[in-house]
């Protein structure tokens, strides 16, 4: 067979990529419930599927004695509370407005508390009175840089807003949240130049809460690379385990995206800033191969081969021969910026052989982050299966996913990776779920901190005559009375 390097030679190549035989799946995944259908709360349609999801619930509710209880909000496919559990909690309480989401979650959670209000309609009084802190992923789009980078000047990311609300109200019924977690995507930080970061930081202080970032990369858990940002804040009269909370910056934690954005912040937050703590992850066990469904169908035909081979630069070309002569069996492959043409008006498809699959998202196109194989005398390619991306977050292999491919690939790639979270859960979540609570101790607050609520909280008080007007605790009012007086 002939190489795909070259024009006259791909057409063969192309050919018998096509008609390659695939044999037969001997252990077909579990059949799919349909996201969208309303039935699909009630029922699974396969007998096997069914009972490996009684099973791993049943297991898990016989777990959930004596655990802290917390709740998710934004809960999706519900790969949060996943992760929460496997690290030693319990969700006593979850939120999520998308329907098809709710499909997903009771299917997959037979029994469990979900609530389908917009968030907007939650209070603290639904939350039970046992549960000690809560989750939130927030829409990302306004943050993202593939979208509008709108920030809290959006109208979707700005339900973060909602989560603190809740916040708010739980602490002026006089128990307030041990510990509240962040978790979006890494433009947060500088989102409208690191002031929306601030903003929510600044939203979280305001509240008693002292707050710290950690970068968190999934590709030192499972091969694909995707960095999040993850903010948790603790209660600041909570007596915090010292081994939580480093002198500085770490190596794995705060990378310098997150250095800059601390820069950025200011001073009230800087007080109440903590550089939080964990162990290094070992090194991944997960490989690129141990992801793929190796008797997966769905292979590209040949016009779409052409269509990718005219594409390639001649370094891809390069990559591909490399391949095969290394015996690299798995790559990947995707377009470059979109429909457009590359720097040089030619360039618009990437391989790589590094072992990594690209960010997963939800709304990937056609061309967009593909499987390739390299055969002895050519090339083949198809797009990544539904369980291949579910694995790639995190998900057992007995989560059951929708039949509909978009509500699949929206269901996953909303989604936080499932071990690189149960890391922060299991080393810096529960630590502050089990800490004792201890006395207040006020922190000073400095005459003018920079941010709409720094404004709102510590603007500058001329004698007695001006009040502040907001929902401030007593001690807070103390000092101000003090500074007033000074």
């Amino acid at each position: 067979m002939t190489d795909t390097t070259t024009d006259t030679a791909a057409p063969g190549a192309f050919r018998n990529a096509e008609t390659l035989s695939i044999p037969a799946t001997s252990n077909p995944a579990p059949r799919r419930v349909r996201g969208t259908s309303r039935t699909a709360r009630s029922r699974v349609t396969k007998a096997g599927t069914r009972r490996a999801v009684g099973a791993r619930h049943a297991k898990q509710a016989a777990d959930q004695e004596g655990r802290p209880s917390f709740a998710e909000f934004f809960a999706g496919s519900g790969a949060v509370k996943i992760a929460m559990e496997a690290a030693g909690f319990a969700c006593g309480f979850a939120n999520d407005f998308d329907p098809r989401k709710q499909d997903a979650y009771v299917v997959n959670f037979p029994g469990s508390p979900l609530d389908g209000q917009s968030i907007a309609e939650v209070t603290a009084r639904d939350l039970p009175h046992d549960i000690q802190g809560v989750t939130g992923s927030s829409p990302c789009q306004d943050f993202s840089m593939l979208g509008t980078r709108q920030g809290f000047e959006g109208t979707r990311s700005i339900a973060a807003f909602e989560l603190i609300r809740i916040i708010g109200e739980r602490r002026a019924q006089g128990d307030p949240l041990k510990y509240v977690v962040f978790e979006n995507v890494v433009g947060l930080l500088s989102s409208r130049d690191g002031k929306d970061f601030a903003l929510l930081c600044e939203a979280l202080v305001s509240q008693g809460y002292v707050v710290g970032g950690l970068l968190l990369e999934a590709g030192w858990f499972l091969p694909q690379m995707r960095e999040r940002v993850i903010l948790v804040a603790a209660r600041d009269d909570l007596v915090i385990p010292r081994h939580l909370v480093a002198r500085g910056p770490t190596e794995e934690w705060h990378e310098d995206a997150m250095r800059r954005a601390h820069a950025r912040l200011p001073l009230a937050v800087h007080r109440a800033w903590r550089w939080w703590r964990m162990p290094a992850p070992p090194p991944r066990r997960v490989q690129f191969e141990d992801v793929l469904e190796q008797d997966a169908g769905g292979w590209l035909p040949e016009w779409r081969l052409r269509q990718i081979n005219e594409r390639l630069c001649p370094e891809d070309r390069e990559r591909i021969e490399a391949a095969r002569k290394a015996g690299i069996r798995w790559g990947v492959t995707m377009r470059k910026g979109g429909g457009g043409k590359g720097v040089d008006g030619t360039c618009r498809q990437l391989v790589t052989f590094d072992g990594l699959f690209r960010c997963i998202t939800k709304n990937e196109g056609r061309d967009n982050q593909q499987v390739i194989e390299v055969l002895p005398g050519g090339w083949r390619v198809r797009p990544l299966t539904g369980r291949e991306r579910a694995r790639l977050m995190g998900l057992p292999d007995d989560y059951v996913l929708p039949t509909q491919a978009a509500t699949a690939m929206a269901l996953t790639g909303d989604a936080v990776v499932v071990p690189a979270y149960e890391w922060v859960a299991r080393h810096l979540l529960l630590p502050l779920a089990q800490a004792e609570v201890g006395e207040r101790r006020p922190r000073p607050l400095p005459r003018r901190a920079r941010g709409a609520i720094g404004r709102i909280l510590s603007r500058p008080i001329k004698g007695l005559t001006r009040r502040i007007e907001a929902q401030v605790p007593p001690e807070t009012k103390d000092i101000l009375a003090a500074e007033a007086a000074e």
